[in-house]
């Protein structure tokens, strides 16, 4: 029994020691990883030659002051110690840069790299000095004098709200380069309804739903023969209007000069507007300058179209 208990007693005294040690070698670990920290932080905050002594900023030549101006950074001051988030904050706010990123670059530079804003649309509107300027996210972002060359301008008629500017940024977009080089007179009414002329043809987009196809229809469309105005507010079911003027006969006819006088609507994306075909238009009815006789059927205007005519319900503009 006293063997059994001496064995007993060494077997406790050596688990002691085992975990004694490994728990002193655990502080010791933990101690001297602080150490490290602590020094690390001293360096960092302290060492001369971890401190800010330049500031590189890339943007464009055209907006590098106002990054300058906007991003004000103490040189002198620890590198680890800048407000990097603050300095983003700060440009962004000016609302000529669209993205904006702060980094260090050690051991003493801080960066500063911002993308600027780029005009899609140049809108007018009431009670508003100059021209706004408004990019692909409908921001508008500064005020100039008159609108750039290579921007499309447009106007309200209310006011141009974030609603009304986002709106006409979509539309804008959504235009493929050369029909946005054609288009011109955009009006956004009170309503919210946008207009515009593309390419000599007067064109009622609507909202800005469904942009993509708005724009198809009017790809299709707006080169037609003797269309003079194009209706895509409900772009599955397009309206046109064709330009009408007498004939040598006294008959109207389609095609050539003169006031619009019926509008000829489109059914849908679906028929070209080349196939409408004269037996489908509702003839007049007329009666004989004699004596009471029957009505006479004598073909109408939109039944003489020539084969560039879009005949479809009628649907007054």
């Amino acid at each position: 029994m006293r063997t059994r208990s001496g064995s007993t007693a060494r077997r406790l005294d050596l688990t002691w020691t085992v975990r004694h040690g490994r728990r002193r070698a655990l502080l010791v670990g933990v101690g001297a990883v602080l150490v490290v920290a602590v020094a690390l932080a001293a360096l960092l905050w302290f060492a001369p030659f971890l401190r800010v002594t330049d500031v590189e900023y890339r943007t464009t030549p055209a907006r590098l002051g106002a990054l300058k101006s906007a991003a004000v950074v103490t040189k002198g001051q620890p590198l680890v110690q800048v407000d990097t988030a603050g300095i983003r904050d700060d440009v962004l706010a000016t609302r000529l840069f669209s993205a904006v990123s702060v980094s260090r670059s050690w051991p003493s530079t801080l960066v500063v790299d911002a993308t600027p804003r780029t005009p899609v649309v140049a809108v007018t509107a009431p009670g508003t000095a100059g021209v706004r300027l408004v990019d692909a996210q409908g921001v508008a972002y500064e005020s100039v004098p008159s609108a750039p060359d290579d921007v499309v301008a447009a106007s309200c008629e209310g006011p141009a709200d974030a609603s009304v500017l986002h709106s006409l940024a979509t539309v804008v977009t959504s235009l493929p380069a050369d029909l946005r080089t054609q288009a011109r007179d955009i009006v956004v009414d009170r309503l919210g309804t946008i207009r515009m002329v593309v390419s000599g043809v007067e064109v009622t987009w609507g909202d800005a739903s469904d942009s993509r196809l708005k724009t198809a229809v009017v790809r299709d469309l707006v080169d037609r023969a003797n269309v003079v105005r194009i209706d895509v507010s409900v772009p599955t079911e397009p309206v046109t209007s064709a330009e009408r003027s007498a004939s040598p006969s006294g008959t109207a006819s389609a095609g050539s000069s003169g006031p619009s006088t019926a509008d000829s609507p489109t059914p849908g994306p679906r028929q070209n507007a080349r196939s409408g075909s004269p037996s489908s238009a509702e003839p007049d009815r007329t009666s004989s300058p004699s004596s009471g006789a029957p009505a006479r059927r004598t073909p109408s205007a939109s039944a003489t179209q020539g084969p560039d005519s879009t005949v479809t319900p009628a649907r007054r503009q």
